[in-house]
C-alpha cells in the first residue's frame, strides 16, 4: 500500500489521533479532581482524629490498646487508591506536582532516621502504608501482642498526623487553583 492509497477518511483518523480528544481529558480530570477531594478529605478526618487524642498518655503499657482504638478510625482508601493508581490518576498526580512546591518534611522515625518527603505522591504512600500498617497490627489479638516489637505509637501518629497536614494544604491550593 502506497502512500497515495490511503482514503480521506484515514488521513482525517490520522490527523484526529494527534490531537487529544478535550472531552476526554476533561473527564479524566474531573475523575481526578474527586479522587484528590476525597484525600482531602480523608486527611482532613484523620487530622481530627489524631488531634483529638491525648498523644503524651500514650505509654508501653497502653500502646496496644490505643492502636485497636485508634487506626480503625483512620482512613486510608482514596490514598491506597491514588497508590495504586490508574494511568489518568498518575498523570494528574504528576501535572500537580509540577504545579506546586516539593513537600519537605522531616520527621524522626522510631529508629532515629529522618524520613524526608520530596513529592506528594511519596507524601500520599508514607501516610498509606503506615496506616495500613497500625490497621493490620490492630487485628492482632491481644494475647499475641507481646510478640511483635515494640511500637513508638506517639511518633507514627505524629508523622501520620504532618504528612496528611501538609497533603491537606497541597491538595487544597491546587484544587483551588484547578477550578479558577
Amino acid at each position: 500500500m502506497g502512500l497515495l492509497d490511503f482514503s480521506l477518511l484515514d488521513i482525517i483518523k490520522f490527523a484526529a489521533s494527534l490531537f487529544p480528544n478535550n472531552a476526554k481529558i476533561k473527564e479524566r480530570k474531573q475523575k481526578a479532581a474527586v479522587l484528590f477531594r476525597s484525600l482531602y478529605t480523608e486527611c482532613e478526618n484523620n487530622i481530627q482524629i489524631l488531634d483529638s487524642f491525648k498523644h503524651d498518655s500514650f505509654s508501653k503499657e497502653n500502646t496496644f490498646h490505643a492502636v485497636k482504638t485508634i487506626a480503625p478510625l483512620l482512613q486510608n482508601e482514596a490514598g491506597n487508591l491514588i497508590i495504586l493508581g490508574t494511568e489518568g490518576v498518575l498523570k494528574d498526580l504528576e501535572v500537580m506536582q509540577k504545579e506546586i512546591d516539593s513537600i519537605t518534611i522531616e520527621e524522626e522515625d522510631s529508629k532515629d532516621e529522618k524520613l524526608t518527603v520530596k513529592t506528594l505522591r511519596e507524601a500520599i504512600s508514607f501516610c498509606v502504608y503506615k496506616i495500613q500498617f497500625l490497621k493490620t497490627y490492630a487485628k492482632v489479638d491481644e494475647k499475641d501482642a507481646a510478640l511483635f516489637k515494640e511500637l513508638t505509637l506517639k511518633t507514627r501518629l505524629d508523622n501520620i498526623y504532618n504528612y496528611s497536614k501538609q497533603i491537606k494544604k497541597q491538595l487544597g491550593s491546587y484544587l483551588d487553583s484547578m477550578f479558577q
